[in-house]
C-alpha cells in the first residue's frame, strides 16, 4: 500500500515545487508594442533649459497624450528601434488636437536593471497642430501647424513587472532652427510624467 503512494506523493511534491517557482518573465524590449500615455505644462523657455531643469511652466497651458508606439527593429539586445503615433489633446489655455509621428531609437540596459529596469529613448518626427497654437505665437510670436518634433523619453518599472512603467518625457515642438519656417525657432517644451504598458 505504501508503494502505491509514493507515485502519488512524487506527483503532488512535483506540482506544488513548479507552482511556486516564479514565471518566465519577458525583457522590456522583447515586447513589439508599447501605449503609453502622459501629462505635462508647457514653457516657452528653449529645450536646453528644460534640459538643465532651469525651465519655467505655465500652469494655464496643459495637455494630454495617448502614444501607441510598434517595435520596428532589435539591433542588438540593448538597442531597439521604434516608430510611434500620439494623439495629444490641448485642455488649458489652448483648446486644438495634436498629431505627432515619429521614428525612436530605445537604449535597454542599464547597470542598475536587476533593481529598477530602466529604458532611455530618442525621437524625432513632425507634429502637426489642428489649429495655430496660441501658446506657441504669445511666446514666440510666430508658429505654424506643422512642425518639427523631438521626444526624450526614460522608463522606470520593477523587472519583476516588465509590461508596466513610469515614464517621464520631453515633449518639443519646434521650427527646427528655420527648417519650417524662418521666422520660428522654438515653439514649446514640455516635461512629462505618465505611464506605459507595454504588450
Amino acid at each position: 500500500m505504501k508503494i502505491v503512494y509514493l507515485p502519488v506523493l512524487a506527483i503532488l511534491f512535483t506540482n506544488v515545487v513548479h507552482a511556486q517557482e516564479p514565471a518566465t518573465v519577458t525583457p522590456r524590449g522583447d515586447y513589439k508594442w508599447a501605449v503609453t500615455a502622459y501629462y505635462g505644462k508647457l514653457t516657452g523657455d528653449t529645450l536646453s533649459d528644460v534640459l538643465t531643469f532651469q525651465a519655467d511652466y505655465d500652469s494655464d497651458y496643459k495637455f494630454w497624450v495617448l502614444a501607441l508606439a510598434r517595435k520596428l527593429k532589435t539591433v542588438n539586445p540593448k538597442l531597439t528601434i521604434e516608430f510611434e503615433g500620439q494623439l495629444a489633446k490641448h485642455t488649458e489655455g489652448q483648446d486644438h488636437w495634436e498629431i505627432n509621428g515619429l521614428f525612436a531609437a530605445r537604449w535597454l540596459r542599464f547597470p542598475w536593471d536587476a533593481y529598477v529596469d530602466t529604458t532611455a529613448a530618442a525621437g524625432v518626427g513632425l507634429s502637426y497642430a489642428t489649429e495655430l497654437p496660441e501658446f506657441e505665437v504669445e511666446t514666440e510670436g510666430a508658429s505654424e501647424k506643422l512642425l518639427g518634433y523631438l521626444m526624450f523619453e526614460l522608463t522606470f518599472g520593477p523587472p519583476s513587472i516588465p509590461q508596466w512603467d513610469l515614464v517621464t518625457r520631453i515633449h518639443h515642438r519646434s521650427g527646427a532652427e528655420g527648417l519650417f519656417g524662418d521666422d520660428i525657432k522654438g515653439a514649446s517644451n514640455s516635461i512629462t510624467l505618465g505611464l506605459k504598458y507595454r504588450f
